[in-house]
């Protein structure tokens, strides 16, 4: 079946704060707040199945995602320069799977607690290091050319 959106906000707390990245503007321009009392900001509570977000809790918590477990591939458009993606399974993917559409210099980063703490890049015919795609994180594609789209695979 097709994947069922993950919805949040039953687990946050009041002030927390969700970024989301703007592939066209290259900056974080939607930002949502939670409220205990009115829910998020902009009324939504739905997160697009393969992008990333990043998620500032006022108090440190476990933020849980509610919904359907993906079961189909998932496809994103991409654009030249950076952009967010998030692993939409309920299980971590390797980066080796990842090969279609790829070009020569595009990277893969993942955030650590103050910087990238770890960056692959494809070389053209293969990814130079490894990554490990954990379910609910998210990641930064770095496209050095075109438009295109990136595809998740769910291993079957």
């Amino acid at each position: 079946g097709s994947p069922t959106p993950a919805r949040v906000g039953v687990y946050f707390g009041e002030g927390d704060t969700a970024y989301f990245w703007d592939e066209t503007s290259q900056s974080m321009t939607t930002v949502y707040r939670y409220s205990a009392g009115t829910g998020w900001s902009d009324n939504t509570n739905i997160l697009t199945l393969g992008r990333g977000c990043m998620i500032n809790a006022v108090n440190p918590r476990t933020i849980s995602l509610v919904g359907a477990a993906g079961d189909a591939d998932v496809t994103r458009d991409i654009r030249a320069r950076w952009n967010d993606i998030g692993n939409p399974f309920p299980r971590a993917l390797v980066s080796g799977g990842f090969t279609s559409g790829m070009v020569a210099g595009d990277t893969i980063s993942e955030w650590g607690t103050t910087d990238f703490s770890n960056t692959i890049r494809w070389n053209g015919s293969a990814w130079v290091g490894s990554l490990s795609f954990r379910p609910g994180a998210g990641y930064w594609f770095n496209r050095v050319s075109t438009a295109g789209q990136f595809q998740w695979t769910i291993n079957r």
